[in-house]
């Protein structure tokens, strides 16, 4: 009996529900699961790259046992899949993060990838196989061209990146976002099982509709090569690469948070979808005369506006990505070598994760990826839009120059980026720390922020005044007039050690320092430590984590200075956070908090946690340059504080004082609640 045209649309809509579905669900755990690991790495931002190598790896063992499953008989295949699926179900209630532990600090990316195979690999390299199987088996089913699934599997892939940070963050717990996932991956498995009964029984197959134009155009080229492969390889470890370095980028002069996860991935995804939904949007001679202005504009911006800099970067990452997926999807073969089309793009795909997640952090001592791509895309772009268009004679003298031309500018860059006054570079899990002369200091940059200086001069070296952030100076002159007894103290980021000369004879100040590497170069190229008054301890490690396992330290002040470039570490700013700084704080203590950002305005978050705890807060600041906010439990401690402040202003007008502001409105950040989104400094 001839099945009506409902019913093949009834059909067609349950595959694309699954492929749907199946995407969204990878797509969506990914933020999650960074934002839950990230704090258990010190909430730097290579922690995101990594989870990027992750889920890549994921998405090419899942093309592998696609690959391998659709080599099978069709039955067979049905029953492999829908078992392994049930299987992966006892997988996909994710931990929370109590449960993930850090067993090596010292290891961090072998740690990390160990914890996300453990917790994450079953699930995920199930939903990675979807988009596949799906294609196929709707092809299988006869129900058409199989190619716009994988237009909508990408469609649900950046869905899933975009609600989350609006809509899904900002209003719900992690703990509630993996139990409403744990129940649409169940739904998932049930759509998948339709499907599969739709092509084993047959249904989809009583009525033979009428071949399509895109099904025969996707037919015409029913062959592949060695050539082709290669071509589909290279293009995809381009991409791949410039998606995670212009991540890498963003989040480490920013804030590791999904809000900056999500968009150059959103935008590596919308160029798979606009290139496989039709061949006009990729305007081949448009991209590649435009993409090399951008690439070349882009230093400049930075100098003027955060917000133009990180849109031309988000423009640039487009046109790059376009480029590379739309040489991809010109070239796509037939539906039978689906399987090897969609292997090629995903071991692209994981190859790049690996030169710029694992490779480049040990052969650069700065972020070169970036500058890598855009030389090799030149030469493509070069050979395109040049060569081609010159006769055979012409062309090995043309190539020749255009080679020189590159190789100059290669040069010429590496210069610049490495300046004459660089003493020292390290770059390692943490980020890129180098130390350079600049007139009469010497300077420590972490990324593009200055994370402390001191004078050549010997004479000077000790001096800090004037150096570091004045309202830390004076709240130590308020606490040492105020304590008769030697201070304690502890403080969390130890950058060159500046806040060493602020403590006397007999203070004992203790330094928790995530990054081994800042006290291997506060030693030896600056002598702060070796020349302090007070006795000085340097424990490394996550500073909140260090805490938590630490007995009671009765601190007299507490100082968090922890932020790499202008991203920040959430995790030390929750509601469990400041419990446990509280635990190891006298009761006549002060907690401080270092939030001079450019991108985020974290005052009413602070001001929320005080209130909600009953603490008192204030808001010192030195004009627009720092700015801290102070708690304490004690509230006449906090009235002599700020009038000690004010009582100032004569020898430092620019540092004053006031009561922090609070925002409801941005609710009480904890481990399990944390949104950026509002407190984003849009103006810059």
């Amino acid at each position: 009996m001839r099945q009506s045209k409902y019913t093949r649309i009834f059909f067609s809509i349950v595959f694309c529900v699954s492929t749907f579905l199946g995407a969204f669900l990878l797509f969506q755990i990914e933020p999650v699961v960074g934002k839950i690991v990230t704090p258990l790495y010190g909430g730097t931002a290579s922690v995101w790259t990594i989870c990027l190598f992750f889920f890549q790896f994921v998405v090419l063992v899942g093309y592998l046992v696609t690959f391998t499953i659709t080599k099978l008989p069709p039955k067979t295949q049905f029953y492999v899949y829908l078992t392994s699926l049930a299987i992966s179900l006892f997988w996909s209630q994710i931990p929370v993060r109590q449960l993930w532990q850090v067993s090596d600090h010292n290891a961090p990316v072998q740690n990390l990838l160990l914890a996300l195979v453990q917790h994450m690999a079953v699930p995920c390299i199930m939903l990675a196989t979807i988009s596949g199987i799906m294609q196929v088996w709707f092809g299988l089913a006869r129900l058409g061209n199989p190619y716009p699934l994988y237009s909508l599997s990408n469609l649900g892939s950046m869905l899933a990146l975009l609600t989350y940070p609006i809509m899904i963050e900002p209003n719900i717990t992690v703990a509630g976002t993996l139990k409403y996932w744990f129940w649409l991956y169940c739904l998932l498995a049930a759509s998948i099982f339709i499907c599969a009964l739709i092509v084993n029984l047959g249904l989809g197959t009583v009525s033979t509709p009428v071949p399509s134009k895109e099904s025969k155009e996707a037919e015409l080229d029913d062959s592949i090569d060695r050539k082709k492969f290669f071509k589909w390889l290279f293009f995809s470890i381009m991409g791949s690469s410039a998606l995670l370095s212009y991540s890498s980028y963003l989040t480490s002069e920013v804030s590791p948070i999904p809000l900056l996860w999500v968009l150059p991935l959103a935008i590596y995804l919308l160029t798979f979808i606009l290139v496989f939904a039709s061949d006009k949007f990729y305007r081949r001679n448009f991209f590649l005369n435009t993409w090399m202005v951008l690439a070349a504009c882009e230093p400049l911006t930075i100098q003027i506006s955060f917000l133009l800099s990180l849109a031309v970067n988000l423009i640039l990452l487009f046109e790059i990505c376009m480029i590379c997926h739309g040489e991809i999807a010109t070239s796509k073969p037939g539906v039978k070598y689906l399987p090897t089309f969609y292997l090629a793009i995903a071991l692209g795909g994981a190859i790049g994760g690996l030169f710029v997640g694992i490779i480049a952090p040990h052969i650069f001592t700065f972020e070169a990826e970036r500058f890598f791509i855009i030389v090799i895309l030149a030469l493509f772009t070069v050979n395109e839009l040049a060569l081609k268009k010159f006769q055979a004679s012409n062309k090995k003298m043309l190539l020749k120059i255009s080679l020189i031309g590159i190789a100059l500018s290669m040069l010429l860059a590496w210069i610049k980026l490495t300046p004459t006054n660089l003493v020292y570079r390290e770059r390692n899990f943490y980020g890129v720390a180098k130390v350079v002369k600049e007139g009469d200091f010497l300077v420590l940059y972490h990324g593009h922020t200055v994370h402390g200086r001191q004078y050549l001069n010997p004479v000077l070296a000790p001096l800090s005044t004037g150096l570091y952030y004045l309202p830390l100076e004076e709240m130590m002159d308020f606490m040492h007039g105020l304590k008769s007894h030697p201070l304690s103290i502890g403080v969390i980021g130890l950058g060159v050690g500046m806040f060493t000369p602020y403590g006397k004879l007999q203070d004992n100040i203790v330094f928790y320092e995530l990054d081994p590497k800042i006290e291997q170069i506060a030693r030896r190229y600056f002598s702060y430590i070796s020349q302090a008054k007070a006795k000085i301890k340097i424990k490394i490690g996550d500073g909140r984590f260090t805490l938590s396992e630490l007995p009671l330290q009765r601190y007299d002040f507490i100082v968090i200075d922890v932020f790499n470039s202008d991203s920040i570490p959430c995790h030390l700013l929750t509601r469990e956070a400041v419990a446990i700084y509280l635990q190891h704080l006298k009761e006549d203590g002060i907690l401080v908090f270092h939030i001079t950002n450019n991108y985020l305005d974290l005052e009413p978050v602070l001001g929320n946690l005080a209130k909600q705890d009953n603490l008192l807060s204030c808001y010192i600041y030195q004009g627009k340059s720092s700015s801290y906010v102070a708690m304490t439990r004690n509230a006449q401690l906090m009235d002599e504080l700020i009038r000690f402040i004010k009582s100032k202003r004569d020898k430092y007008p620019e540092v004053d004082a006031r009561q922090t502001v609070v925002n409801p409105r941005l609710g009480i950040w904890t481990d399990d609640y944390i949104s950026l989104l509002n407190v984003l400094k849009l103006h810059q």
